[in-house]
């Protein structure tokens, strides 16, 4: 105790005590408290938005792998329907023109015998004629009237 007394510590020592908490609580309470509050806030804020940044980042980037894959997806879909409906109106001209040439063809050959005939009904009708012309002829060469 003649220790503490020869360094000045007396019977005091509790009052300051006592008054060192009073006065410590009341600066934790009005002073470091607020403030510490303030800190982990900012602190939340600017780690908890680069994180949440971050995850966004993430977020988006799967997203425009995934919709990329979706319209690549799409695309090959959309270029088969493409190839199908293509071939089937190719199919659908060849078989246009094929009937076309079909029916070109008939009517060519038609149009071939209906000259035949016609030809050949020309041919009859000159040969029934021909006695009757070369008597026409034969007269008009004479002179005579007919």
């Amino acid at each position: 105790m003649d220790l503490l007394r020869n360094l000045g510590v007396n019977s005091t020592v509790w009052i300051h005590l006592i008054i060192f908490v009073v006065a410590f609580a009341f600066i934790y309470l009005l002073m470091f408290k607020p403030y510490f509050v303030a800190y982990l806030k900012r602190l939340e804020m600017t780690e908890g938005n680069e994180l949440r940044a971050d995850s966004l980042n993430n977020e988006t980037t799967e997203l425009v792998l995934k919709y990329a894959s979706l319209a690549k997806d799409l695309n090959s879909q959309t270029k088969s329907y493409y190839e199908m409906a293509q071939k089937e109106a190719q199919e659908i001209h060849a078989k246009t023109i094929e009937a076309t040439a079909l029916e070109v063809e008939q009517m060519l050959q038609s149009s071939r015998k209906k000259i035949v005939d016609e030809v050949e009904s020309a041919r009859r009708e000159l040969k029934s004629n021909v006695s009757e012309l070369s008597h026409a002829i034969e007269l008009k060469l004479l002179g005579r009237d007919a």
